[in-house]
């Protein structure tokens, strides 16, 4: 864990688990997820406190599960609700190991607001909630509309209409409805230029053949190509409004809230990044994942960005994964409606933002063994590009710090082959 990341938070988890006890949340990066689940199963750690979501998630048994509030935090609703009768069994499921314990034990512990008799009635002897077709959801009914009709060379409507009527959704909603709300999303797909109606024919454009292989919202390909559609190529641009499309897409995940007490380094940043020339505003404070991610490609650390804006290692992780996937949708959308120009520009962003790195490492960071500190290490020692290590000899490589013998022998071995 200590060779791990560089933050608070790993430093805590690092000092505890010595005692037996360990914690487990998105938080954490996926390196340390894997350690703490790991030292659960083969008994390092006796007691973890963990979220929902890894009883959700991970196949991690105990003997004891302990729920020590009853109340979650909704980001919907913005407060905090009660588990549902179903969130609860998935929990206590967690309860006994099959090959060690006859029986598991679950406790709720009660607070000031809740009655233990009710606790005990509602969640013990509770039927869990019935499970409800999260189709009618506007994503995820954009995503299998154009789906369905993607995949096939053409379709009637009244065909769509029938595959969605048998699909578990119907025993939600009436047909009447579901119709209702396909006949709308049709429209809206045609005159955003996804699909093609003639009559009661359906079949998907070649953009909309291409959102869908992309399994991304519709919205989002939308949102990309109206963009593409209007930009002026900027060299000195460096990737600020490729980003700024992609953090203000519907895919992107995810979207960081700015706290009080970050407002003022985020006025810094804004002005060190100079969003101000490319129309942005620095009350539009939903550009706090514009910056991180800027500031993640300037090479700031993982430790900086979690004392500046309280990113956690694997919120940061799924965000640069999460950017990585959409640039690369950008990049093929550009491609089908013959932005050209821009795909060079979009593919050096990719790469910067795989690795964390500024424009100059692009060359040294391709290399095997060579990641951003490392990069960094060898531009400092005046190598800023691969051909330069041919030209110095294998001793003086390895004295470079961060490189060492080995993978100076690697590197040479790389350029002469």
């Amino acid at each position: 864990l200590k060779q791990g990341d560089d933050t608070e938070l790993n430093r805590t988890l690092s000092s505890i688990v010595t005692k037996g006890v360990g914690f487990h949340h998105a938080g954490l990066g996926v390196k340390s997820r894997q350690i703490v689940e790991d030292a659960f199963r083969n008994g390092t750690i006796k007691i973890l406190f963990a979220t929902p979501t890894l009883a959700a998630g991970v196949n991690l048994p105990a003997r004891r599960v302990v729920i020590t509030s009853i109340f979650r935090y909704n980001y919907e609703y913005g407060g905090n609700v009660p588990l549902s009768v179903l969130q609860y069994k998935q929990l206590c499921g967690r309860a006994g190991r099959p090959a060690y314990d006859k029986y598991g034990e679950a406790i709720i512990i009660a607070d000031s607001r809740t009655n233990p008799e009710d606790l005990f009635n509602h969640f013990v002897l509770g039927e869990p909630e019935p499970i409800v077709s999260q189709l009618m959801n506007e994503t995820a009914l954009r995503v299998h509309v154009l789906g369905v009709i993607a995949s096939r060379p053409k379709i009637l409507k009244s065909e769509l209409l029938y595959f969605f009527e048998e699909t578990f959704l119907s025993k939600n909603h009436r047909n009447e409805s579901i119709s209702f709300e396909i006949d709308s999303l049709l429209h809206y797909l045609h005159d955003e230029g996804l699909i093609i109606m003639r009559n009661e024919l359906l079949m998907a454009t070649r953009f909309g053949k291409r959102i869908s292989l992309l399994y991304i919202d519709p919205k989002t390909g939308i949102h990309f190509k109206k963009n593409l559609d209007f930009y002026n190529s900027n060299k000195y641009d460096d990737g600020i409004n490729f980003l700024h499309w992609i953090c203000d897409s519907y895919d992107f995940y995810p979207k960081l809230t700015l706290r009080q007490n970050e407002i003022e380094y985020f006025e810094r940043m804004f002005e060190k990044h100079e969003l101000g020339s490319h129309g942005l505003s620095n009350y539009d404070y939903s550009l706090k994942n514009l910056i991180i991610l800027l500031e993640w490609i300037d090479e700031s650390s993982e430790a900086n960005l979690n004392e500046k804006f309280g990113v956690e290692p694997g919120d940061l992780y799924r965000m640069v994964e999460t950017t990585y996937w959409l640039s690369y949708c950008l990049y093929e959308i550009a491609k089908l409606i013959g932005r050209k120009d821009l795909l060079p520009e979009i593919a050096k962003l990719r790469l910067r933002i795989k690795h964390g790195i500024k424009s100059e490492l692009i060359s040294l960071i391709q290399l095997e063994g060579i990641g951003r500190i490392r990069a960094r290490a060898l531009y400092k020692a005046g190598i800023t590009n691969v051909n330069e290590i041919d030209k110095i000899s294998e001793s003086k490589l390895g004295s470079i710090p961060k490189i060492g013998v080995k993978l100076a022998k690697k590197l040479k071995n790389q350029i002469k082959n």
